[in-house]
């Protein structure tokens, strides 16, 4: 009797170590994804703010261009 009880509580505590780990693994694969995404985010947003300023930029150095060429005629 008394190890049917021992191999019983070994089982539960086997199963909820299982658990545990299962459950550790699938909560750091959900906080590496999340980081992952977030990361990926930024650096989109980086470089369309890059993208947009460069655009900017460029534009304004062509309107100056432009008037200064305008002021020799």
């Amino acid at each position: 009797m008394k190890i049917r009880k021992r191999i019983k509580k070994l089982k539960r505590i086997k199963k909820l170590k299982r658990i545990k780990k299962l459950k550790r693994i699938k909560k750091l694969k959900r906080i590496k994804k999340l980081k992952r995404i977030k990361k990926l985010k930024r650096i989109k947003k980086l470089k369309r703010i890059k993208k947009l300023k460069r655009i900017k930029k460029l534009k304004r150095i062509k309107k100056l261009k432009r008037i200064k060429k305008l002021e020799k005629e």
